[in-house]
């Protein structure tokens, strides 16, 4: 028995925790990487001699890349064997992120945040299809529900550390700590990513195809609209902070969020499959609630602090759709029957963080109001 069989043999019979740790930190790093400017809107905009609100688009860009390059790039390297994908693509995010730590000029920031926007283009559309397929079929919902997890998490604590760490360090430096991070997730695939054959698309499903799908639509409505509200407080949240006059409590109201985040998320593992309706509803409704509290009491810290501890705690609701069985069913059905309708997914999903760059932060509860009416 070759390598190769004894790897798929061992795959078959245990989760693959190595494996699946690989991915999570892929989806990790990729999040972090987008998130940290958000973090560090005031140093950077002082550095590059620009407004806030230009510096928040070094967030949209990178969004911008993931959205038009997910379809043409999973096309161009379906033949790849998956693990050289995510290589390929963590390889790009590395040299992006130095370069921007080196990065004098916004212009040149831009583009080098769109060639990162390229990288992380590449490993999302893969990730839970990769989970499944190195996965025993009896615990393919728990591989792509773990190796999923990594973009919540690094969403959770890319604003936090960038701004935890721009107050003790030059932004530059905290480009070179993310860097560091994205080669220890490639040193760490190298050893312990199970590899993964890439196959070329039997069907090259349109759009259209894909919303035709029963179900797809409203999960996709429900997630688009929950992402609008959230993104728009997300990529603004340290200016808004400096607005209200707590620039001084910046690191703990994030801190606050980020570990709000965290708990959530292993809430939402632990029971989703069992209250999934009752817990999106839930989620949607104390989402407007804080978006509500930070558009109304922006004089009273300790309401903004309770606020910033409520989006953070009602931010995972799109794991509720991500880690349930039903999800992972058509999930599985869009990757394997309908083959690149997943990327379809993941590029409509990222559209909503272009749109709200562009929204002020007084809209923030109107796409919460609308995640509710979906239901």
């Amino acid at each position: 028995m070759n390598h190769s069989q004894l790897t798929n043999r061992v795959s078959r019979e245990k989760l693959p925790k190595g494996s699946l740790f690989a991915l999570f930190f892929s989806g990790f790093v990729s999040l972090l990487t987008e998130a940290l400017p958000a973090g560090l809107l005031p140093e950077m905009s002082r550095s590059l001699h620009i407004t806030a609100s230009l510096t928040g688009q070094t967030v949209t860009i990178y969004a911008l890349a993931t959205a038009l390059g997910a379809i043409p790039l999973a096309r161009w390297t379906a033949s790849w064997s998956r693990k050289r994908v995510v290589q390929t693509a963590l390889a790009i995010v590395f040299i992006a992120d130095l370069l921007t730590a080196f990065s004098p000029f916004f212009a040149l920031t831009m583009f080098i945040r769109f060639i990162a926007g390229l990288g992380t283009a590449m490993i999302w559309p893969l990730l839970g299809g990769y989970a499944s397929s190195i996965s025993p079929e009896s615990s393919q919902g728990k591989a792509v529900a773990l190796a999923l997890a990594g973009n919540p998490v690094g969403l959770a604590l890319g604003i936090p550390m960038g701004a935890a760490l721009g107050k003790l360090l030059d932004w530059q430096l905290v480009f070179l700590i993310a860097a560091g991070l994205v080669l220890l997730n490639f040193l760490w695939n190298f050893h312990f990513l199970i590899d993964a054959p890439g196959r070329k698309p039997e069907h090259q499903s349109k759009i259209g195809e894909t919303l035709a799908i029963r179900g797809f639509k409203p999960i996709l409505f429900a997630l688009a609209t929950y992402m609008v509200a959230h993104n728009i407080v997300y990529t603004y949240i340290t200016d808004y902070l400096g607005r209200i006059h707590l620039a001084s409590g910046t690191s703990l109201i994030l801190f606050t969020f980020g570990a709000a985040s965290i708990l959530s998320v292993l809430l939402v593992g632990s029971l989703i499959d069992r209250y999934v309706r009752r817990l999106t509803l839930f989620s949607a409704s104390g989402l407007a609630f804080a978006m509500f509290l930070l558009s109304v009491f922006t004089e009273s810290p300790f309401i903004i602090f309770l606020a910033s501890g409520l989006w953070g705690w009602f931010s995972e609701v799109r794991q509720v759709y991500l880690s349930t069985q039903r999800f992972v069913q058509l999930a599985n059905m869009l990757i394997w029957r309908k083959r690149l309708s997943s990327l379809h997914f993941q590029v409509l999903s990222r559209l909503e963080l272009l749109v709200a760059a562009y929204l002020s932060q007084s809209l923030a509860l109107c796409p919460s109001v609308g995640l509710l009416c979906s239901y």
